[in-house]
């Protein structure tokens, strides 16, 4: 299964995932949500650092080899070419995508209650489905 970098470097993209672990399902996919958190976390802070280390080589920096920003924290560039080098090297990795090992999706209930920036972040590795009703309800809708 798959996930885009710029999806899993978001700020409450990990915390999101994370309630994915406190959620009723077989051992199995437990122990894979587990193991695709860890995978995850390690691989968060590789992309962050990968994007930090393009913007310290493109962006102007100070007598003191600090990063310079404007007054509302914009990283600023010596030049354009400068900054449309930077972005476009950041925007490669974060349209590159990270194959985590889940082997199925994590079934979510259509009335379970959840954001839709929540389902957005989770896309890749839910399925909303309807919830199965018992034999008796079945047999009675007939």
């Amino acid at each position: 299964m798959k996930i885009k970098n710029g999806i899993v470097i978001e700020d409450d993209f990990l915390s999101t995932f994370q309630e994915l672990l406190n959620k009723d399902t077989s051992a199995k996919q437990c122990l894979e949500l587990s193991t695709c958190f860890d995978e995850l976390l390690s691989h968060v802070n590789i992309v962050r650092r990968t994007k930090r280390s393009l913007i310290e080589k493109y962006a102007k920096k100070n007598n003191d080899g600090e990063i310079q920003s404007d007054e509302k924290g914009a990283i600023l560039f010596d030049d354009g070419e400068k900054k449309q080098k930077c972005l476009s090297e950041i925007n490669e990795i974060l349209n590159e995508s990270i194959d985590i090992p889940l082997s199925e999706t994590v079934k979510i209930y259509t009335d379970e209650i959840m954001t839709p920036r929540k389902v957005r972040l989770l896309k890749d590795v839910i399925e909303i489905v309807e919830r199965e009703q018992p034999e008796k309800e079945k047999v009675k809708e007939k």
